[in-house]
């Protein structure tokens, strides 16, 4: 995979010529990968600065395996506290319980939610099985035993997997794997798993005053509580290293760093896991061309996830408030508060610094991402390789068929730096799956930033919104602009009949802000033509009913021409041939 480098300041900022906060060339530059917008740097505190910040990245980093019991049951942190097993006073009080679960590899005593293989695949198909190292860290500050019978998952903390002759841009071959689970249950039931997150990175170590991240609550408090004496509600808490390296950092040992470093070129990788119970729904992936298999197996669901790495853009800058544009102060407004976070000390007219952060697919990323277009110039500040995929959380509304919260749906991946925050919508009036996507122009090197979007669908859902027979269906994609303009791209559309799911996939595309669309078609039944009598010649002996004068010859009356309709009744489609055509009771004609 290509690999482009930007350069960062580590301690120092200069005004540039647009007035902004830029970043400039340290002793040496770093892979994009490593790239962050540095905060709390010299020359911040009470300079009235603001920022955005919108970078993919890992999420939750400072968070650790957990479970805790919630005393109430409305799921709000200050009635939760931390338990150490399930059968720990806070749980076994508890009206509810929730986890968070790093999922352990598979072994003799754990053998449902847990990790199966870790792989590399080459363009040949050759696979390369990752090997097991360890746990980084190697025990979480909140770590859990797990218990089967109940489908609770042990929480154990990030695995470190190497993969003998896969080397990634750090020059190494260890990748770590950040696989979670997270559910609940009410006190007496089985857990369920609700959410599934896994991120794979290459990376290295390097070593600093890192330490493990950890939980607090109102039995685990901080220094801050207990000075002000006040009770703590549930939450993480890190004590990291002031090193602008540490944002980089995909995990944590106490006085170590994974370092996050580039994917290799020409590979997919593999990750397959045990689930207590099948997922539902749907998934978001970064990552390219994926293939996503469930199996059952006894009393779990194997979940298979193959695809490749993509380069996601990444966009930062810190300027003066002062300089904001008119559009950017009312967006804003003075001390913003928001997806995001103040930093340094506040100015001497009690003015803070803030930094915007909001998530990329946050239903308004597009239009804060515009407020900053005379400043990035629509080109990306790093473009980053990932792989990751999460499952999305629906809210029940649309299409039933798209909703469906019995199965695992579809799964949609994209490397636009903004995306749509749910699965694709289903557009009515124009039949479409319709998908948002918005990323800069260029990117961080300067070349023509080129998108990639992929649909896996379930055939039964292709055919459940446009009431398809189980014929073979057609899919067109199409890529238009916000004028309208279509986007020329590589489409390809292919339906496993076997496994029963459809795979669309459009590549090369440019940005800014297209809408991608998708529109399945199915050929009408052929209906077999009916032959039309023919006259017959009436007998000499029989008087003609037509024939009723000497003057008059018999002539054979026109035979009226059928007409086929077809005829819907949910997924049961009839046809009809009739002169005069009509459905039966309770079919609508399509």
């Amino acid at each position: 995979m290509k690999k482009s480098y930007i350069v960062a300041a580590i301690s120092s900022f200069a005004i540039g010529i647009s007035g902004v906060l830029g970043l400039h060339a340290s002793a040496a530059s770093v892979p994009d990968e490593q790239w962050n917008l540095p905060i709390n740097a010299p020359g911040q505190d009470m300079a009235e600065l603001i920022g955005l910040k919108i970078a993919n990245a890992a999420s939750g980093i400072d968070q650790p395996s957990y479970l805790v019991g919630d005393s109430v049951g409305n799921n709000q942190n200050i009635d939760k506290t931390i338990c150490s097993s399930i059968n720990d006073q806070p749980c076994k009080n508890s009206v509810k319980d929730f986890y968070l679960a790093y999922l352990a590899p598979c072994s003799s005593t754990i053998t449902i939610n847990c990790i199966s293989s870790v792989s590399a695949v080459d363009p040949s198909g050759k696979e390369f099985p990752g090997q097991y190292v360890k746990n980084f860290p190697s025990a979480g500050s909140n770590d859990y035993p797990g218990d089967e019978n109940v489908n609770l998952p042990a929480g154990s903390s990030p695995s470190v997997w190497k993969i003998p002759g896969v080397s990634h841009g750090g020059n190494e071959d260890n990748y770590l794997l950040r696989y979670s689970l997270q559910g609940g249950a009410d006190k007496g039931a089985n857990f369920s798993a609700y959410s599934i997150q896994a991120s794979l990175f290459p990376f290295t170590t390097i070593t600093g005053n890192y330490h493990v991240p950890h939980l607090v609550d109102a039995n685990h408090p901080t220094d801050t509580c207990l000075q002000n004496n006040y009770k703590c509600g549930f939450g993480s808490a890190i004590n990291g290293d002031s090193n602008q390296l540490s944002a980089a950092c995909v995990s944590f040992e106490v006085g170590y760093c994974a370092l996050r470093q580039a994917f290799p070129s020409g590979y997919r990788f593999r990750i397959v896991a045990k689930i207590g119970n099948s997922p539902t729904g749907w998934f978001h992936g970064r990552f390219a061309s994926p293939l996503v298999t469930l199996t059952p197996t006894g009393s779990a669901t194997t979940l298979s996830v193959e695809a490749s790495p993509v380069l996601v853009p990444a966009v930062g800058a810190i300027i003066k408030q002062a300089d904001e544009t008119p559009e950017m102060r009312n967006f804003y407004g003075r001390n913003p508060m928001g997806k995001g976070i103040s930093f340094g000390q506040l100015s001497p007219n009690g003015i803070s610094n803030y930094l915007s952060m909001p998530e990329p697919s946050d239903s308004g990323v597009f239009n804060e991402f515009s407020l900053w277009s005379s400043i990035f110039k629509d080109k990306a500040t790093a473009t980053q390789s990932e792989w990751s995929f999460r499952t999305l959380q629906l809210n029940g509304e649309g299409n039933r068929c798209i909703n469906d919260p019995s199965k695992l749906v579809g799964v949609v991946a994209t490397n636009a730096m903004m995306y749509s925050g749910g699965a694709p919508g289903f557009n009515a009036g124009e039949g479409s799956l319709d998908y948002k996507v918005g990323a800069p122009h260029y990117s961080s090197n300067g070349d023509v930033f080129k998108g990639s979007y992929d649909l896996q669908l379930r055939s039964d859902v292709a055919r459940c919104l446009y009431n398809f027979s189980n014929a073979p269906v057609k899919a067109t994609i199409s890529i238009s602009n916000e004028t309208g303009d279509s986007n020329i791209a590589t489409t390809i559309f292919t339906e496993d009949k076997d496994s029963g799911w459809m795979h669309m996939s459009a590549s090369n595309f440019t940005f800014s802000n297209p809408t991608l669309k998708i529109k399945f078609t199915q050929d009408a039944p052929v209906a077999v033509p009916t032959p039309s009598p023919s006259a017959t010649p009436t007998p000499s002996s029989t008087p003609s009913p037509v024939a009723t004068t000497p003057t008059q010859t018999a002539v054979a009356q026109p035979v009226a021409k059928k007409i086929t309709i077809t005829c819907v009744k949910g997924k049961t489609i009839k046809t009809v041939a009739a002169v005069k055509p009509t459905c039966p009771a309770g079919y609508k004609k399509k």
